[in-house]
């Protein structure tokens, strides 16, 4: 039992090595519970001298003070599409966040939907973004797994953004010489220019091009090619120079925006703002089936499976499914 929270699976890291997490139930409700591995607030007297316990507890309690307004900032920029943190607290030692288990598609569901359906889980990702952006919040690991994709009560769809681990003010960012988290596979150029360099500042820009990537996941089920002989990741193409490119079967219009968001300059990438009023954001209330719509006649209207897609790689080669998304 954590403060109320039932376990009903151990807490495991799954190598994330910054939290364990499982699930728990309280009050009849299921929660995801994550309990983080530092800072560990300090308890026990026979290990550390009376100056070193309270300087110790003095950073926890900037900590929890820290996380408690970032949490409630996250809460209060969320219209629905930002999971919801229900709980941030300290027991014994340890600091614990929970959130409401929410049923989710699993990723071939998602790669398998209409076109239409895809594109509108891209502007309600960019949206929920935009949010963020709008308060200043980085979340700072932006990849599929740190997205719920779901069904809604009337058969569409809806993605939530979760995991703020890696979040930060875009006032405050990790400084060049602290430790990163987030997923090399997202990273942005300059974040890994950071890391060498230790010089240079972070911004909102790193998660639009997490997200270019994320969206080109969306839409044809991978990320660009690049050369995998020479690159484990897209950044390091970008830096090196040399290409990484859109497949086809993405319609025009995302190809373009795919392409601004890889923008390796973070000061000449779009922003997510200018994202969302390429989708179109007006004030006008639509359902979610118009507006797919309109984005589609807009952005093109190439629907692709993944059957349908190994299909046409298997006829058309790996050489001509790929256009470079700098020629858009």
């Amino acid at each position: 039992m954590i403060n109320g929270y039932q376990l009903e699976t151990e807490l495991k890291t799954d190598n994330s090595g910054f939290s364990k997490w499982g699930f728990a139930v309280k009050g009849g409700e299921r929660y995801f519970i994550k309990e983080f591995l530092a800072p560990v607030y300090p308890i026990y007297t026979d290990v550390l001298s009376k100056e070193q316990m309270e300087n110790k507890r003095k950073i926890c309690r900037e900590y929890e003070q820290k996380m408690r307004l970032f949490y409630r900032e996250i809460n209060e920029c969320s219209d629905g599409n930002i999971v919801k943190i229900e709980e941030f607290f300290r027991c014994g030692s340890k600091y614990y966040i929970t959130t409401q288990q929410i049923p989710q598609m699993s990723w071939r569901q998602v790669c398998n939907l209409e076109q239409e359906k895809k594109i509108m889980l891209c502007r309600i990702l960019i949206h929920s973004l935009v949010k963020l952006h709008e308060r200043g919040i980085v979340h700072g690991d932006i990849k599929k797994n740190n997205v719920l994709f779901k069904w809604t009560e009337k058969g569409s769809v809806t993605a939530k953004l979760i995991d703020f681990d890696a979040g930060f003010w875009e006032t405050a960012p990790p400084a060049p010489t602290e430790e990163i988290h987030g997923d090399m596979v997202y990273m942005a150029p300059e974040t890994f220019r950071m890391m060498c360099e230790e010089e240079g500042r972070l911004t909102k820009a790193i998660d639009v091009y997490a997200m270019g990537l994320l969206f080109h996941e969306i839409l044809v089920g991978k990320l660009p090619e690049f050369d995998r002989d020479k690159y484990e990741y897209p950044f390091e193409a970008f830096l090196n120079g040399d290409t990484v490119r859109c497949e086809d079967m993405v319609p025009t219009g995302m190809k373009r925006m795919i392409a601004n968001m890889l923008e390796p300059d973070p000061k000449k990438r779009i922003t997510a703002e200018r994202i969302l009023q390429m989708f179109g954001a007006g004030k006008e209330e639509k359902t979610a089936e118009r507006k797919a719509e309109q984005l589609i006649s807009t952005m093109g209207r190439k629907s692709i499976s993944v059957e349908e897609r190994e299909e046409k790689t298997r006829e058309n080669g790996k050489k001509n499914a790929f256009q470079k998304l700098g020629d858009l």
